[in-house]
């Protein structure tokens, strides 16, 4: 136990995870005291325990992955450990750096591949399960030289989204407006971006419209 002690901190507050993190807490019934909550984490290798005395419920709260916990594998979601009223919480020195060190910091960039008044789908395959931010961007309308008028920006939407590992994606990236010809004449109106879940149409998750093409007189909108 003066081992495990020596590994721990105690923390303040619970300690909170996010989705970026593969986490997950397992309970273990009949705890006598904190040390004994210390000494399993310690020999366990998990990041944090909390002992709730009342009940002597000792939970541990494990961010490696399965391969190196006792545990069954973790996953991507929102944790808070020692968040019950009374709980006593202890964390690990090195939490800090355990938990930057497994963060899932995973971007996908998607541009226009496609020319033409037809877009193009692009797809992405899911490959963890876990809550992901995605953002679309409309592309800007097209401009009028002539005039000295120019093109609208596109919409810029986004939102997270629980899915599971497997799912495949459709994405459509909008083309920018072409400019005006001629003087008297408008530009193009930008094409919007949109994110599926599975075959366009299926289930819209982002949409984000593309901006007006210039007029004459006005610049679009």
């Amino acid at each position: 136990a003066l081992a495990s002690c020596s590994s721990f901190i105690n923390s303040s507050g619970p300690v909170l995870l996010d989705p970026t993190v593969s986490s997950l807490i397992i309970s273990e019934p009949s705890s006598a005291s904190i040390q004994d909550c210390l000494l399993s984490c310690w020999s366990r290798r998990c990041a944090a325990v909390s002992l709730l005395r009342a009940s002597r419920v000792c939970q541990l709260l494990f961010v490696e992955d399965a391969s190196r916990t006792a545990g069954p594998p973790g996953s991507h979601a929102w944790r808070s450990l020692g968040s019950e009223a009374g709980a006593e919480v202890w964390k690990a020195v090195d939490i800090d750096s355990v938990i930057e060190s497994r963060r899932l910091n995973i971007t996908h960039e998607f541009l226009n591949s496609s020319s033409g008044r037809n877009g193009s789908i692009q797809q992405l395959t899911v490959e963890l399960t876990g809550c992901y931010r995605i953002e679309a961007r409309g592309a800007a309308g097209g401009s009028n030289s002539f005039a000295g008028t120019a093109g609208g920006s596109g919409a810029s939407m986004s939102g997270r989204f629980n899915l599971t590992a497997g799912v495949r994606l459709s994405i459509v990236v909008g083309q920018a407006g072409g400019p005006a010809v001629v003087g008297n004449c408008g530009g193009g109106g930008g094409g919007g971006s949109f994110v599926f879940v599975g075959s366009v149409g299926r289930r819209l998750l982002v949409a984000a419209g593309g901006g007006g093409g210039a007029s004459l007189s006005q610049s679009g909108k």
